[in-house]
């Protein structure tokens, strides 16, 4: 099978995304809750990641970045000292911080590459 360097045994094991047997001997409605309250919560982070993938930029050969997604969440909570690549904004098409990602808590501050970015406009403009 050929992937495009997509790597399915991150996510996929044996072929199946989720144990085809979820609940075990003894398993109560309590468990059977939890084990959907634990789907809906796989759900939504899947939905953000698919946006946050949706939203990557292509190299000019046409292929994607390699980027962590971590520094995604820490660009957008304003942690910028964990930051591995500290240009993660070039990577998107979108301002990161205009993505809704709902279990973290969105940065308030003007991060320092948009205030630099900002400030080279403001000098092209005075001149």
């Amino acid at each position: 099978m050929h992937t495009h360097g997509y790597r399915p045994g991150i996510y996929i094991n044996e072929d199946d995304f989720f144990d085809p047997n979820p609940f075990s001997e003894g398993c109560t409605e309590r468990c059977r809750q939890e084990f959907f309250k634990t789907l809906e919560y796989l759900r939504e982070r899947l939905k953000i990641q698919i946006e946050i993938f949706k939203h990557l930029k292509k190299n000019e050969d046409g292929s994607f970045p390699t980027f962590n997604i971590y520094d995604v969440y820490s660009y957008y909570e304003g942690r910028d000292d964990e930051l591995q690549d500290k240009n993660i904004q070039d990577l998107f098409d979108v301002d990161i911080l205009s993505m809704d990602i709902s279990h973290l808590k969105k940065r308030t501050d003007i991060p320092k590459s948009v205030e630099r970015k900002e400030k080279e406009t403001e000098i092209e403009i005075e001149i």
